[in-house]
Parts: structure tokens; C-alpha cells; sequence
């Protein structure tokens, strides 16, 4: 129904039925400014929250230790970094060895982390952030 349609498209969170792990966070921003869900899932349960403003996003999971999931954080189209725990993870602007969020990558305005477990504070700027 439209709830389940809100939760997994704006607020981003749902099962992830194509990847080895058992969730995602991935928020179709918009214009929204903020969002939250909570979703069960068999192997626990995700809350999400997070806002959008002035070129920033600022995320959070809470998640179970042993539970990972798939982030995809938005990024804007000029230089941009984003942050998982207040440490850098990718940037546009530099080469950046992110370790405990599995492979990395930039696609379509997201920038992907295959694999983070537990919960997190993700935010993403839309400048170089310098650590």
C-alpha cells in the first residue's frame, strides 16, 4: 500500500532482495526536506531517519551490530563528500581508502556502500570536506 511505498521510496529503507545483505538505505530525497520509517525484517529491526538541507544530508540507521546493509547516500552534482561516523568514506575531489562499509562506488547522484553493519551517522556535503 502507500505507506510501505512511502517507507521504502522516501525514507529509503527496505529489504534488499538482490544483494547479500538483508537491507538497504537509500532515500529518494526530492523535495522533502526529512523523512523516517522503521521496517521489521526476520533478522531484525532498521529504523532510518533522515534530513535534507542547504546542500547537506545528514542520515541515520540504527541497525542491529550483526545486520549489514546497502547505503546509497545522494550526493549533488558538484564536488561532494560523504561521511559514515564523522570519517570520510568518498570524495569527488580526492582518492579515499574507506574501510567497514564494503565497496564503494558512484552511480546516478548516490554514492553506494555495499556492506555497513550495526548503526551509523551518514551525511553527505556538497563540498570537499578535508579530514
Amino acid at each position: 500500500g502507500p505507506t510501505s511505498a512511502l517507507t521504502q521510496y522516501a525514507a529509503g529503507v527496505g529489504p534488499e532482495l538482490s544483494s547479500s545483505v538483508p537491507f538497504h538505505f537509500i532515500p529518494h530525497v526530492g523535495t522533502l526536506t526529512r523523512a523516517s520509517a522503521t521496517v521489521s525484517l526476520p533478522q531484525g529491526k532498521i529504523s532510518v531517519s533522515w534530513e535534507s538541507r542547504g546542500g547537506r544530508f545528514d542520515g541515520h540507521v540504527a541497525a542491529p551490530d550483526t545486520m549489514a546493509g546497502r547505503y546509497g547516500v545522494p550526493v549533488g552534482a558538484s564536488a561532494s563528500s560523504v561521511l559514515v561516523d564523522g570519517a570520510m568514506v568518498w570524495s569527488s575531489c580526492s582518492a579515499i581508502v574507506a574501510q567497514g562499509v564494503g565497496a564503494v562506488t558512484h552511480e546516478g547522484g548516490y554514492v553506494y556502500l555495499s556492506q555497513v553493519a550495526g548503526s551509523h551517522e551518514v551525511t553527505s556535503t556538497d563540498r570537499c570536506t578535508s579530514q
